[in-house]
């Protein structure tokens, strides 16, 4: 294990294992900087505060950032800071480890408190609010077994930290970089990444270099043996697996088969 993961993992131990009340004691405002008071102000005039962002933030800065995470922008903002390499796209079989900085489909973002199976574990705030009369920072456990689609993704503190390289983009994949035609009797726009990310919309592109600000979905693909497979985050009550067959460098139309709907020809734009 890395230093920054044994020092995650020191951070996350030291929270006390029950409910964090923002108006009990001085805790809440020891692990968030924010006050109960500054909460109530805010609830009167009909806002929402919470703390998941200030927790996040503090966490943030005991780690020894020294810029402050608990944002909801992360996914732009790590490029302006040079770390982009540190941001995870939530996708398929990946999963944050401990200590991770998630940033949730909702506004909210949290850290990884570990698993038990296949069930994540978080520390969070945010768990209260105007309702309760009060926030709470605590250990959340989930109700059902990890989905990606829950999630924009989360910040891998090693390679936020230097403590480890994010893969590189696999150069054999580098042919299938950009955006595909897709047709199996609806009209789709598939962006392929090199690092074996791929999102789709169905307006077509503007930006023939760039990918989606705002994909309908999102998987990972693999490429063996001249198949192209993707594996889609779940949607509609299941997850959906295309395979497309003659994936090799300098294709420009593949054939597919999907594992829920009709047939599918990707043309190369």
């Amino acid at each position: 294990m890395s230093t920054i993961r044994d020092k995650a993992e020191g951070i996350l131990d030291a929270i006390p294992n029950r409910d964090i009340r923002s108006n009990v004691g001085d805790d809440y405002f020891k692990y968030t900087g924010l006050k109960h008071e500054t909460m109530k102000a805010n609830w009167e005039k009909g806002g929402i505060m919470t703390g998941c962002n200030a927790f996040v933030g503090w966490y943030s800065r005991a780690l020894g950032s020294p810029q402050y995470l608990g944002r909801f922008d992360l996914v732009t903002y790590l490029p302006s800071i040079g770390k982009s390499d540190a941001w995870i796209r939530s996708s398929g079989s990946r999963r944050p480890q401990r200590g991770d900085i998630l940033r949730h489909k909702s506004f909210h973002v949290d850290v990884c408190d570990g698993w038990d199976g296949n069930i994540l574990l978080r520390m969070a705030a945010g768990q209260g609010g105007k309702g309760m009369g009060c926030d709470v920072l605590k250990r959340v456990r989930g109700k059902a077994a990890f989905g990606s689609n829950s999630f924009e993704g989360w910040i891998d503190i090693d390679v936020f930290f230097g403590q480890a390289s994010r893969p590189e983009a696999d150069p054999a994949m580098q042919w299938i970089a950009g955006w595909w035609d897709v047709w199996d009797g609806n009209q789709y726009y598939y962006f392929f990444e090199p690092t074996g990310d791929v999102t789709y919309v169905k307006a077509k592109p503007r930006s023939m270099g760039a990918p989606p600000k705002l994909p309908l979905n999102q998987g990972e693909f693999t490429i063996d043996n001249g198949n192209l497979v993707i594996e889609w985050n779940p949607t509609d009550g299941g997850i959906t697996i295309e395979t497309f067959h003659g994936a090799r460098m300098g294709v420009g139309q593949m054939n597919g088969v999907s594992s829920r709907y009709a047939p599918l020809v990707a043309t190369k734009m």
